[in-house]
């Protein structure tokens, strides 16, 4: 079915920089909902919708600090909103008169709210509380953060879903955890579409862009998805309503990037039936009938606080009356901007003369700032977003950033410059990257795209100035950790366990805390406090099953078969009889003796696995494809990777820290010889690839000009010919990353360095050989697992052990 929806700017409010901050209170007298939000103010204001234009009802304080969550309450007639302030719930009437205030016993802010008749849930950053009547009747704590929360009422019991940041969607009921699902992507917004009585769906929204379905039926959580649609940007809000009319609830979303979907099932298959861009990240979004009662209408409220509704309303028919409303409209805005401009000139000049106040009243001007990985692409994505529109945006960093041009808005102008050693400040960090981006048109929002170096952490400051008078920049701070290209899984597969990895076995005394905080500086995506173990079983051995499949298969041979025949079998004998009767010269050959083997050496004696730790946390690198699995408790670690740069990163970065905290850590690493050679094979496809992307695209100019002399090519090579028919897809390619080459022989250089220490080897001076067998048209993979034999590299004196600092 095809859906037109009709947009309206309905209003503007202040700055919201929270979620959920939008409701649709019930009216009873016209039938329609009122409009609800709250902004960075602490404003709660209310709008009625009448022929198209937002008539205020209220503006009410509702505390100081800003509205966090705004959801709607009452009996049968949802028809009062309550808020979050803080720590503060406040309850408002229809006309903004507050009647209920609840003050949270607990350190951390509400930022998730929902109210059923006498029943309040709140969800602050890790901990879920439920109230009964203004008391305490339900506490639960989650192991990590708190990224999102829905209520969903089901028969007499309330399920509360919390989305987390370990990757869990944990159901609560009161104070017991009833379920739990595992996701691969951190959820970021929750709803439920129901389907019978005793069944719903759970629509799951990550920060990866993908909704996701798992079926609940009753208490029990089905932890496999119903289906799924990808997207790209994260989702930031969902809601179920019936816009198509087709009998069946549709799924609404709103996205980072200003996205706003409506995802129908008119076929019982998940399609997007209807989507448009508002260019500003969606922070609430609500579904009712606003504009007139026989109408569906979809608001949302963005970032920048504008309030838009997308309605179904047919387009009017009497043009004349249309006209002369929309004149009047004209003319009070003509009115309202020559107010503005007198206002504006007054500022301006009260600001020339006290250039102090003018600072101080802006400090309410806060941009936003998030920082994701993107695990296809292997790179962090950024986006930042102001109020008003952005002139420029400067960047500096103190770690190694690759700017990718795949991702970055085209409509900003991109300024790169190679940074002086001379304007480093003393004790700091050196400057590596320096860029500027300078925004064109009204253009409230940049995004772009960086790939981070392993081993080398620092910190990326953007400074985001604003277009206007006086000149107004914030700066937005992310952290690069060491280990940036690793991402937190919940178990490793059953390739990744099988793999030959090395171990770094840590010893002394520090608490669990202490390991865990060690872990969290080096790698992203950790807790800040540690999490139990998981009881759940990890996955089998790709061997064992294989060896447990083919004993299911075996089947018992019967005697009279004449595929194996056996000596005992007194029908084969008979016929062996017959047949040495026939032959008599042929002899029957007697069953040798194996032949003794040479036994292979022992292997070295490597460490019994620690199964029995207290807490576990593992890990893998999205762009080459290594592990990482920690196991600590206190005065005890073990790390195992494939990768021995990323267990060297981890023992330099430890061993600072515990020099500086003044604990005693032993370490001992064990190299595995069998990881090389594996981790090798991860990487030689990419670098393949990379190659021969890098080869054909310095041939697209060559063969362009043989291709415009010759009227026919199809004397060209297959390998030519495609290379001149794929021109275009292959320059965007290798634009998306054209250092690619590059950073994957960084990646091989630092693991042969690597590799060569743990060995006692200096492999230093081998780089430049490296670099040239890397590089060169005779590349291969045996040839680059034999230069990583020790022997072909001279082994240092323990005087030259020494000075490396082995």
């Amino acid at each position: 079915m095809e859906l037109t929806l009709e947009r309206s700017d309905l209003c503007q409010v202040g700055t919201i920089s929270h979620l959920n901050t939008l409701a649709l209170t019930e009216d009873k007298k016209s039938g329609r909902l009122r409009i609800v939000v709250g902004d960075d103010n602490g404003d709660v204001q209310a709008f009625e919708v009448k022929r198209g234009d937002a008539k205020s009802i209220f503006k009410t304080s509702a505390g100081k600090g800003g509205v966090q969550a705004v959801c709607t309450g009452g009996g049968k007639v949802k028809d009062r909103v309550f808020c979050a302030v803080g720590q503060v719930v406040v309850g408002l009437g229809r006309k903004g008169k507050q009647f209920f205030s609840l003050q949270s016993s607990l350190v951390e802010p509400i930022r998730f709210l929902s109210v059923d008749e006498a029943l309040l849930f709140t969800g602050g950053e890790y901990a879920h509380s439920r109230y009964r009547d203004g008391a305490d009747d339900g506490f639960y704590t989650c192991p990590d953060r708190i990224t999102a929360m829905h209520v969903q009422r089901f028969a007499d019991e309330h399920h509360v879903f919390l989305g987390c940041k370990d990757r869990r969607i944990r159901m609560v009921q009161k104070d017991e955890l009833i379920g739990e699902i595992s996701t691969e992507r951190p959820a970021s917004a929750l709803t439920v579409r129901e389907v019978t009585s005793r069944a719903y769906e759970l629509i799951v929204g990550d920060e990866g862009g993908s909704i996701s379905c798992y079926l609940c039926k009753e208490s029990t959580l089905n932890t496999k998805e119903a289906w799924s649609i990808g997207g790209d940007a994260k989702v930031t809000c969902l809601a179920c309503f019936d816009l198509t009319r087709d009998g069946q609830l549709d799924v609404v979303v709103g996205r980072a990037d200003g996205l706003v979907e409506v995802i129908s099932f008119g076929d019982g298959v998940p399609t997007v039936a209807w989507s448009q861009s508002l260019n500003e990240a969606i922070h609430s979004l609500r579904c009712g009938r606003v504009s007139s009662s026989s109408n569906d209408d979809i608001v949302v409220c963005t970032f920048a606080g504008r309030i838009t509704s997308f309605s179904n309303e047919p387009m009017k028919v009497d043009v004349d009356a249309e006209a002369s409303r929309a004149k009047e409209k004209i003319e009070l805005l003509k009115k309202d901007v020559q107010e503005l401009r007198e206002k504006v000139h007054r500022a301006r000049e009260k600001a020339q003369t006290s250039p102090s106040k003018a600072s101080s009243s802006n400090r309410g001007f806060v941009p936003r700032g998030e920082c994701s990985l993107d695990a296809e692409r292997a790179c962090y994505q950024i986006s930042l977003e102001l109020p008003v529109p952005i002139d420029l945006v400067h960047l500096r960093s103190s770690s190694s950033l690759d700017l990718l041009e795949d991702g970055a808005d085209a409509t900003a102008v991109v300024s790169t410059c190679e940074p002086d050693p001379r304007h480093d400040l003393p004790g700091k960090p050196p400057t590596k990257l320096l860029a500027a981006f300078r925004c064109q048109d009204d253009q409230h929002a940049l995004r772009f795209c960086v790939r981070t170096v392993e081993g080398e952490p620092g910190d990326l400051r953007c400074v985001v100035v604003a277009r206007g008078q006086p000149k107004i920049g914030r700066v937005v701070d992310f952290r690069v950790p060491a280990l940036s290209l690793h991402r937190r899984v919940h178990e490793l597969t059953a390739d990744q366990l099988a793999r030959p990895k090395n171990i770094l076995t840590l010893e002394g005394t520090f608490t669990s805390q202490n390991a865990h905080d060690w872990l969290r500086s080096c790698l992203p995506e950790c807790p800040p406090r540690t999490q139990p173990r998981s009881s759940s079983p990890r996955p089998t051995l790709q061997k064992e099953e294989t060896s447990a499949k083919a004993d299911e298969q075996k089947e018992d041979i019967p005697k009279d078969s004449l595929r194996y025949p056996r000596d005992d079998d007194d029908e084969f004998a008979e016929i062996l009889k017959e047949a040495q009767a026939c032959f008599p010269d042929a002899v029957r050959e007697e069953a040798k003796e194996p032949e003794a083997k040479e036994e292979a050496p022992p292997e070295p004696a490597k460490p019994p696995p620690i199964l029995d730790l207290q807490h576990r946390l593992c890990f893998e690198n999205v762009y080459t494809g290594g592990c990482v699995e920690c196991d600590y408790q206190e005065n005890k670690a073990r790390i195992c990777s494939d990768s021995i740069s990323a267990l060297a990163i981890l023992k330099e970065h430890i061993s600072k820290e515990a020099v500086r905290l003044r604990q005693e850590v032993s370490d001992h690493l064990v190299l595995d010889e069998q990881s090389i050679p594996s981790f090798l094979r991860l990487i030689d496809p990419k670098l393949k690839y990379q190659r021969k992307l890098a080869e054909r695209v310095e041939l697209i100019d060559a063969i362009h000009e043989i291709a415009t002399a010759e009227e026919d090519t199809r004397w060209l090579e297959e390998e030519y010919r495609y290379i001149h028919e794929h021109a275009d897809e292959l320059r965007k390619e290798h634009a998306k990353a054209p250092q690619a080459l590059q950073y994957l022989t960084g990646v091989v250089a630092d693991f042969f360095v690597d590799a060569m220490k743990a060995r006692g080897i200096d492999g230093r001076p081998q780089l430049e050989k490296l670099d040239q067998l890397l590089l060169a048209a005779s590349y291969d993979l045996d040839k680059l697992l034999a230069f990583f034999n020790p022997s072909m590299h001279k082994v240092p004196s323990r005087d030259g052990l020494n000075s490396l600092g082995i």
